[in-house]
């Protein structure tokens, strides 16, 4: 990827943001001081000391059954919890538009994807950082994962994992992507 593709996929205050900071972290090799840093808002109300948080998005798993047999099926709950003013985008994007929301299961365990995520319609708005339409979730939001036990898979304790890639926005602000890993313990039991 490109530094111009960079660019062309991040909104520019957080590119404005990477850039002031590489210049105030070389201000002691400097002779001069660099003006003050340009606040991540264009508006006056909110750009008072704001800093964007460590995460906006928090995330949590939950089985619809804590136990099934081998070669059986069951869902999980994927939930997000997304801080006042702050957005996560969809599982569908527009080319050229912020990175859509995916949802996956790692490899090498004894579970698979039984059917494609279901999730509630999002928001749609045309964003003018983007100058498209975007598909985006503000509160709360559930996916729900149709996931399948291996056949092969012993009786016993499993560990299922869901890796979840994601990036949120406010109205000025986009940070850069994350990846989160959720984890949940479940009983195969024994066919009878």
């Amino acid at each position: 990827m490109t530094i111009l593709d960079f660019i062309k996929r991040q909104n520019r205050s957080i590119v404005r943001i990477t850039v002031l900071s590489l210049l105030f972290s070389l201000t002691p090799l400097l002779p001069f001081s660099p003006t003050p840093p340009l606040p991540f808002c264009s508006s006056a109300d909110n750009a008072q000391d704001q800093q964007p948080p460590e995460d906006p998005v928090t995330w949590s798993i939950k089985l619809a059954t804590p136990s099934v047999t081998p070669g059986g099926s069951f869902t999980v709950q994927v939930t997000a919890r997304i801080d006042k003013t702050w957005h996560l985008y969809s599982l569908d994007q527009e080319p050229g538009g912020p990175l859509p929301t995916r949802i996956k299961l790692p490899a090498e365990q004894p579970f698979e994807m039984a059917g494609d995520i279901e999730s509630p319609t999002p928001r749609v708005t045309f964003d003018k950082n983007f100058n498209l339409n975007t598909e985006f979730y503000e509160g709360e939001v559930t996916f729900v994962l149709p996931v399948k036990v291996l056949a092969t898979t012993p009786p016993g304790h499993q560990k299922l994992s869901v890796q979840v890639r994601y990036q949120s926005c406010n109205d000025t602000l986009c940070l850069p992507p994350k990846l989160v890993k959720l984890e949940v313990e479940m009983t195969i039991k024994a066919e009878k």
